[in-house]
Parts: structure tokens; sequence; C-alpha cells
């Protein structure tokens, strides 16, 4: 079983390093194969075919996929205000760590969104999933007249929007894409709008209650 395991990512990182060295349009079955070291018999083996390996490495390297997928105790349970507010800003900021950090990831987004191929369709699929059961979390038991999952959806395609951006152009709005000044700006109206969401709902939470204490 541990050397599956180990041939297995072996055969995930050699992925990576095709997409590196070719792009996303340069990973082939042999090549990957040779890049890893071993046989291509073993990629149907251990994949079904070659595309369940693409889908392997796709999901490794999607936020939410990952992000969502390590929270599942804090999502079993339902979290205070307090824990919705910096849960959300902990995972939007993440969002712009991670994508910012990683060329793979960002290449891997430019292609699920120009692509209409199954293998992305159901990355998509399995990532809106993910997301879906954090926003329902963070969205549960709230009043507050913001939509927000609408404003969840703004913000990480805006994350999105900005870290591809930022391969190509320096400054967005007036905003350095370039420099850490300018992503710290980004975050911070993350945080921003984020405690407004769940500052409304605290609020709303006390008028209720002091309307219920004067109605006895």
């Amino acid at each position: 079983m541990k050397n599956r395991t180990e041939t297995e990512q072996r055969l995930i990182d050699a992925v990576t390093s095709v997409m590196v060295e070719s792009g996303i349009s340069g990973i082939g079955v042999n090549r990957v194969a040779e890049k890893a070291g071993c046989s291509k018999m073993l990629i149907y083996r251990y994949f079904g075919d070659f595309d369940g390996l693409i889908q392997r490495w796709a999901e490794d390297n999607n936020y939410w996929i990952k992000k969502v997928g390590g929270m599942d105790e804090l999502l079993k349970n339902r979290m205070s205000l307090q824990q919705k507010r910096e849960t959300a800003i902990s995972v939007l900021t993440d969002q712009i760590d991670e994508i910012r950090s990683s060329a793979v990831m960002r290449e891997l987004l430019r292609w699920q969104i120009s692509s209409g191929n199954k293998i992305c369709k159901k990355i998509m699929e399995k990532a809106e999933e993910q997301g879906l059961m954090l926003t329902n979390a963070l969205a549960e038991g709230t009043s507050t007249e913001i939509d927000i999952h609408a404003t969840i959806a703004v913000i990480t395609s805006g994350i999105y929007y900005l870290a591809l951006q930022a391969d190509y152009a320096p400054v967005y709005n007036g905003v350095s894409l370039e420099t850490e000044e300018g992503w710290s700006r980004i975050k911070k109206s993350v945080g921003e709008l984020m405690e407004m969401i769940f500052r409304t709902e605290l609020m709303e939470m006390i008028f209720r209650t002091m309307e219920d204490n004067n109605e006895k």
C-alpha cells in the first residue's frame, strides 16, 4: 500500500512538472509516465484512466476542495457569529495567499474557465459543492438582509480575477497587484466586508432580544 501511495504521488507530481514545462496542452500519458519513472500501465491501474489521474491532480490543486475538505469538524457544529466572522475572513484571505503563491493553481483555474471538457466540469462541480457547504454553514440561522451567498460569490470570483490579472498587469483600479501593500489593502477590504455582514447580524440579534424583552 505504501508503494502504491508513493507511486500515485509521483504521478501527480509528474503532471505538475510537465504542466510547468509545457503548459496544460503538453500533458500526455507517455510524458507523465516517463517523468514519474514508472510504467503508464500504473496510471490505468491506480486511477482508472489518464483522465482519472488528471482529475485527481486538479482536485489536489483546487483551493476550495482542499480547504473545505479539512473543515469537517467545524462544519458539523453550528458556529457562533464570532466563529463565522473569523472563519470567513480566514478562508477568503487564505484564498488570496494560496492562489498568489501557486502558478499551478492559476494555470489550472485558467484551464477550468476556458475549457468545457468533462474533467473541468467535474472539478468545478465538486468545488461548488464544497464551497457551498461552507457558505451554507456561514449563512445558517442568520436573518440579515445581506445576501451572504451572493456576497461571497462576488468576493471569491474577484479574488480569482485579480490574482490572474496580476500575472499580466501591475495595477487594477489604482490598487497595486505586484506589491504586498496592494494585496494587504485587498485583504483588509475583504475583512471589512465580512465584519459588516456579521456586525449587521449581531445588531439585528440584539434588537430582536430587546424587542422580545419589551414585549414581556
